[in-house]
């Protein structure tokens, strides 16, 4: 037999007799280091993290030998189905999330758009930016599905009694969401602090209540601007958008707090 030159070539020899002459002896012996390094290069581990990375190894290692389906063994979609479980075992569903490079471009175009005024005069005071002008009263809707800034600002206006909110709980997603870019062009966003209101209220998991809560029929279709060109007062009462009804109803006799 040739000379061995270093211990861990030693250790890779031993390991390969021993995988190859009994299967039994598969899941004992080659969580070893240097099988780890072949997963994933040891500089890149902490040392606390090895024995979870060793049983990662381990299932990557028994699926690559023995799906049955083996055009199914894809090495990348293993990898970002493991990344995908790391971020999705945090239990922020909805907010912190794995992304390939394909999601993270389409969710980079989405994020494209422009921001317009609201026709107010604004300056800093104490601070904070605050209203000058219109101060027109102020009721803002809001429902399950408003989420992250929305949820953020309608706790604000709420807390600062500028506005009343109509509608449901919001989302509870009150968090700075951070993007970790990964080597081959992936990214994770994260979670990495949290948003409270004004008042000390904390948004993440708890959402915001409204000071009028009302639900939307199952069947009622919300209105939007586009949609509500050309309605007549009848069609507008009609249409079972109870939420913007109540919000109209509060303007309407000025109930802004």
């Amino acid at each position: 037999m040739r000379p061995i030159a270093t211990g861990a070539k030693l250790i890779g020899l031993i390991l390969s007799v021993l995988v190859t002459t009994s299967g039994a002896i598969i899941g004992g012996v080659m969580l070893d280091r240097l099988v780890l390094a072949d997963f994933v290069p040891l500089q890149n581990v902490q040392k606390a993290a090895e024995p979870d990375f060793k049983l990662m190894s381990e299932a990557w290692g028994i699926i690559s030998k023995k799906y049955v389906d083996r055009q199914a063994v894809q090495p990348q979609n293993l990898t970002y189905g493991a990344i995908s479980g790391m971020v999705n075992a945090l239990g922020d569903t909805g907010h912190s999330t794995f992304l390939s490079p394909e999601m993270l471009g389409i969710e980079s175009h989405f994020l494209q758009g422009n921001f317009s005024g609201i026709g107010a005069q604004v300056k800093i005071k104490e601070g904070h930016i605050v209203i000058l002008a219109p101060g027109i009263p102020l009721v803002v809707l809001v429902k399950g599905g408003s989420a992250s800034s929305s949820e953020i600002v309608a706790g604000a206006l709420k807390d600062a009694h500028r506005a009343r909110l109509v509608g449901e709980k919001t989302f509870g997603a009150g968090t700075v969401l951070q993007e970790f870019g990964l080597s081959d062009g992936s990214a994770m966003l994260l979670a990495i602090a949290e948003w409270i209101t004004p008042a000390g209220h904390v948004i993440w998991h708890k959402g915001v209540t409204p000071d009028v809560e009302v639900s939307l029929p199952v069947a009622a279709i919300p209105l939007y601007p586009d949609r509500e060109k050309g309605m007549n007062l009848a069609q507008f009462k009609a249409s079972g958008d109870t939420q913007l009804l109540r919000a109209l109803d509060l303007l309407e006799h000025n109930e802004n707090g």
